[in-house]
């Protein structure tokens, strides 16, 4: 089998060491091939596809081709650095696979991948995506490998909108079972190979996507199998290559996670104006008109993402008994107060909305009865490099009574975010509007935090949809605010931390427009008028990067503020202080 694991001496960077650990690798398995782009083609490459015998059989994807070619049709690959016809032998009837046979090839240099038996796999399992990512075996005679887990298993339903790119170019129609994946895929990927740790082709990968989640998924090899009618057996693997650890706390936590489906009253999918969708744009536009275009169709796909009034949300359980959960006050978009707790069982249970902490991103439901759940463990804060994983109910059609998990590092532990005395724990792990909500676990279990501020009514929340970028707010401050959120008391500020002033910017100069009683400020020689210069010998010019230099310190703290008072110069002391402003 040419793709397969070895071990590979990998550097890690852990307090600025270089430490060596013994990690799986996958070799570039050179039975990945690329479909050659065409002149008349916009995008910078084609997609790839799976080399499955020496005598040039080869599977792909429909969406990985030039055109719609039809049996008998010839294609150009690049196998081994070189350029080859390949012919439509033919097309699948119930999925986007093809089957090619390649003319002449090469014979060293590409060998055939051992096609692997997907229904073996499991969630957590050891997931690697090889394929012409922006045109890397074209221009550079390998495949490119992206290392992650399985973190779906799923179907994407029927009657779903077909999954759109750039300007709304169609990228897949493909419907039904997939392979949800975290590793990487990108423009190339279509047709390329899911490798399981063991370099068996488990899946072709498509650019579809169920639109709760934005991940990407490939099509199983048994269905491709069958589809294509290929005569060859697929290879089973009794224990998928997982982390025990991992697999077994994500089965623990689920006892303590829930779905809820909240009433939208004010959601997306009731407005009477919805943004309508736009036009596809046309290769002969102005450049003017593409670039509207574009804009118009990022706010059509942001309005799409939570589109549905009852798509549910994860919660954590925090008093089964007492029918209490919390989930992230992004998840109530729309108007949402009430809802039901959903049940493989029936119905569900009716809740409702008790207190919101508004700056911690933190809601509180409590249900009309007892929960059929566990009461969580609780981590203590992890530390930057510590495993963890993002795990929560899957929340795509037919997914009740399953999960999804993607997998990653703590990246930050002391986000600030806004002038607060809160540091949010960042993460590398994707994380989208369908894990919004959702545990971040370690791997004995424990719930470490709780993904926050990715809701659709957040500027940029778009953007960091699946970016690698996941902030978490950790269960110690989900412990502390829930006294408060339980007797029905909500937050809808957090204490700021700073001076204690509050500022306008005059002649591009940072000038101190009012002092706030009961603060630092109020307690110093800091006047209205002064123009604040520097902060501890810093520059300041712009209230931003006076908060930057303020969040290096805590309450009690003393800082040295320069200031113009007219034209008089004076260094004044002042104490950093907790203030909530007016």
């Amino acid at each position: 089998m040419q793709p397969r694991v070895t071990s590979l001496v990998a550097r890690a960077l852990v307090g600025g060491l270089l430490v060596a650990s013994s990690l799986p690798a996958m070799q570039q398995p050179t039975g990945v091939i690329a479909i050659a782009a065409t002149k008349k083609e916009q995008e910078a490459c084609n997609g790839s596809a799976v080399l499955i015998s020496a005598d040039g059989q080869a599977i792909t994807l429909l969406e990985a081709l030039p055109g719609e070619p039809k049996p008998g049709d010839k294609v150009e690959v690049i196998a081994a650095g070189l350029r080859r016809q390949a012919e439509v032998v033919r097309r699948g009837a119930i999925t986007t696979a093809v089957l090619l046979r390649i003319e002449g090839l090469p014979s060293s240099g590409c060998t055939p991948i051992v096609l692997g038996d997907s229904r073996s796999l499991v969630v957590g399992a050891e997931a690697w995506t090889a394929g012409n990512v922006t045109g890397a075996i074209e221009q550079d005679g390998l495949a490119a490998l992206s290392r992650g887990v399985v973190s779906g298993l799923y179907d994407l339903p029927a009657d779903a909108a077909p999954v759109r790119g750039r300007m709304g170019r169609i990228l897949s129609t493909y419907r039904g079972p997939v392979i949800e994946t975290d590793a990487g895929i990108n423009d190339g990927s279509q047709g390329g190979a899911l490798l399981d740790g063991d370099g068996r082709c488990m899946g072709l990968i498509s650019l579809g996507q169920a639109r709760e989640r934005r991940l990407g998924t490939a099509i199983p090899m048994h269905v491709i199998a069958s589809d294509l009618a290929l005569e060859r057996p697929l290879v089973s693997s009794t224990e998928p290559r997982t982390e025990p650890a991992f697999a077994q706390a994500a089965a623990t936590v689920m006892r303590s996670m829930a779905l809820i489906s909240f009433e939208r009253p004010n959601g997306l999918g009731n407005l009477e104006d919805p943004i309508p969708r736009p036009p596809r744009a046309v290769a002969e536009a102005p450049v003017y008109e593409r670039d509207r275009l574009q804009r118009w169709w990022n706010m059509y796909y942001q309005q799409q993402q939570m589109f549905y009034t009852d798509q549910p949300v994860s919660a954590i359980i925090v008093d089964a008994q007492a029918g209490l959960l919390v989930t992230t006050r992004s998840n109530l978009h729309g108007g949402a107060e009430h809802g039901r707790v959903l049940s493989a069982s029936g119905a569900g249970t009716p809740c409702a909305v008790i207190a919101v902490n508004k700056p911690l991103d933190l809601a509180l439901i409590k249900a009309e009865a007892p929960l059929d759940g566990a009461d969580p463990t609780f981590a203590p804060r992890p530390t930057v490099g510590d495993q963890i994983a993002v795990v929560g109910g899957l929340t795509v059609p037919g997914g009740l009574g399953r999960y999804a998990m993607t997998r990653g590092v703590v990246s930050a532990m002391a986000r600030h975010l806004m002038q607060t005395n809160h540091a949010w724990i960042q993460i590398d792990a994707r994380a989208n509007y369908g894990s919004l909500g959702a545990a971040v676990i370690d791997d004995a279990g424990r719930i470490a935090g709780m993904t926050a501020l990715l809701g659709p009514d957040g500027p940029q929340s778009q953007w960091l949809i699946n970016s690698g970028i996941t902030m978490v707010l950790d269960a110690d401050a989900i412990v502390r605010a829930l006294p408060q959120l339980t007797a029905g008391t909500g937050t809808d500020a957090q204490p700021r931390l700073g001076l204690g002033v509050s500022l306008k910017l005059t002649d591009s100069k940072v000038v101190i427009a009012a002092i706030i009683p009961d603060t630092g400020a109020a307690a110093s020689d800091l006047k209205p008028g002064d123009v604040i210069a520097k902060i501890d010998g810093v520059a300041v010019a712009s209230s931003q990067a006076m908060m930057r230099t303020l969040l290096k310190h805590k309450p009690g703290d003393h800082v040295a503020v320069e200031v113009m008072r007219g034209d008089d110069p004076k260094t004044i002391d002042v104490e950093i202080t907790e203030f909530v402003a007016p």
